[in-house]
């Protein structure tokens, strides 16, 4: 019984892992979950249905299990910072951000954040836990609060409009850094350079209203 549960948990990591590469690097809507079995080397087929109940219920899990390791590192960081009612926003964005650019990354690649851009791209983010389970995650829903306040000029329905727009233009830039840096093009710093996207970001959100 021990080792039927282990293996069937690390079945569960590895479809979570092949879906999350697959998702990101070929879109959402292009991958099936047979694809995902057999990439996973899982000799059943319907091995995603029967771990997730279907193709959602995988993609709700890769979310949840991704941000719940993300929403870990933005609490130890809010922890740490002397008083986050006093950050400004490039802080705040730092705290957003940094926990999702030190997932694990595979073949040289951000694949979660790829996968989340294709995600918001095809299907519009729909049904995002952060918004179901706000209990699940309180860190995510303090910084944007935080960060709310740092433009209140701003409507809540545009603020909530900004940053999807923000988080897709990180996630891009993030992802167009990866396959610069696989390409070897002239000029690639090895490093993402965190400071400039975060300098956009902020920009973004202060932009005054129309």
């Amino acid at each position: 019984m021990r080792n039927g549960r282990a293996s069937g948990q690390a079945a569960r990591e590895l479809l979570l892992d092949v879906a999350e590469e697959l998702f990101g690097f070929r879109g959402v809507s292009a991958v099936s979950t047979r694809e995902i079995a057999v990439a996973a080397g899982q000799g059943n087929n319907s091995a995603v249905q029967y771990h997730f109940g279907g193709k959602q219920g995988l993609i709700r899990a890769l979310i949840e299990s991704r941000n719940d390791v993300v929403e870990l590192g933005r609490r130890q960081l809010l922890a740490a910072s002397p008083d986050p009612a006093e950050a400004t926003a490039a802080e705040l964005f730092r705290i957003l951000w940094q926990p999702l650019l030190e997932l694990p990354t595979r073949k040289g690649h951000h694949c979660f954040i790829r996968f989340m851009l294709a995600w918001q791209i095809q299907l519009g983010g729909a049904d995002h836990p952060f918004v179901e389970q706000p209990q699940r995650y309180p860190a995510w829903h303090a910084l944007m609060d935080l960060l709310r306040r740092c433009n209140p000029a701003l409507t809540q329905a545009r603020f909530q409009s900004r940053i999807v727009l923000i988080a897709m233009m990180f996630w891009s830039a993030v992802s167009e850094h990866d396959h610069a840096l696989l390409a070897a093009r002239g000029g690639v710093a090895p490093d993402f350079d965190f400071e400039d996207i975060i300098g956009l970001c902020v920009a973004a959100l202060l932009a005054p209203v129309a």
